[in-house]
């Protein structure tokens, strides 16, 4: 090979490498392949909202291909954002301000055991040997595809970052019991500790600013209340599952006739307790719908 040769080879090799392209065209980043992702929010019913997303295939193959298998599916679509309370979380609840039913139920029409089945689910592993189980138990939880569970190799920390959530928590049951909730993050919080405790699928290209937005100006109403959904079963649910913390820093339960029954530590002491000693189960409800228009690839 002459000179010139070589100088455009080497040219056109390093414009191909800073570009993240193999030569097949796949794009290439950390030494993972990457999958284009936009996730579309109706917000308040107002603005279509496109945040886009690139996730690192090579780092959680098995729970990338269970997100993107749903979201195929339509699974996500019309799903709701539960929680704005630092970061977003969207794919468990369907419904209106607020008053929402779980998609894990058994019952419910496109729900998540409608297409995570038994005869899906039959040979899916992860992990380099492929045998480690993907689904486990009766409801189809996923494994845990993070280092905490002895799974490695995943380089990305939790800044604008997609998340799978699972129960919080380092007990077998709860690292192996995420199901399609996922989350988008900003960094560590109280429940998304560390990146090494979760499956980290991907990184925001664009769109951040749009999903903290969604927390600024959907966490409080015009009254200065926040609202709140406790996700745990407990016997606080005999007063509804569903609270409000006024501005001045009340809190009420929703009843039948909205939120009229106070929990403070003078008048509901067990429940009040219970609150607080469960405080990572309380997700913050948007006070206005914000739901999953679509996901697209």
């Amino acid at each position: 090979m002459n000179k010139f040769l070589k100088v455009a080879f080497s040219v056109s090799f390093a414009a191909v490498m800073a570009l993240g392209t193999t030569a097949c065209g796949e794009k290439v980043k950390s030494g993972s392949k990457i999958t284009d992702c936009t996730v579309s929010f109706d917000v308040g019913g107002d603005t279509t909202t496109d945040v886009k997303f690139e996730l690192y295939d090579n780092f959680a193959p098995g729970t990338i291909e269970h997100f993107v298998y749903l979201a195929k599916k339509g699974y996500y679509d019309g799903t709701v954002v539960s929680n704005v309370g630092g970061y977003v979380e969207f794919g468990e609840f369907y419904g209106e301000n607020g008053d929402y039913k779980s998609k894990y139920e058994k019952d419910v029409d496109k729900g998540y055991y409608d297409f995570i089945t038994e005869s899906y689910v039959k040979g899916k592993t992860i992990g380099s040997s492929g045998k480690r189980q993907r689904y486990l138990g009766e409801y189809y939880n996923v494994a845990g595809e993070f280092s905490a569970n002895g799974i490695n190799g995943n380089k990305l920390d939790l800044i604008n970052a997609l998340v799978l959530k699972r129960e919080k928590g380092d007990s077998e049951s709860e690292i192996n019991s995420a199901k399609a909730t996922m989350a988008v993050t900003f960094g560590s919080t109280s429940y998304y500790s560390a990146a090494g405790q979760f499956a980290v699928l991907g990184k925001i290209v664009s769109g951040a600013d749009a999903v903290k937005k969604m927390m600024t100006d959907y966490q409080k109403d015009e009254d200065g209340n926040v609202y709140y959904y406790y996700a745990k079963d407990s016997e606080v649910n005999t007063l509804g599952r569903y609270f409000m913390k006024n501005s001045d820093g009340e809190t009420f339960a929703k009843g039948e006739s909205g939120y009229t029954v106070a929990v403070s530590a003078e008048s509901n002491k067990e429940i009040f307790d219970e609150l607080n000693d469960n405080k990572d189960y309380l997700i913050n409800v948007p006070y206005r719908t914000i739901k999953i228009a679509k996901i697209t690839f």
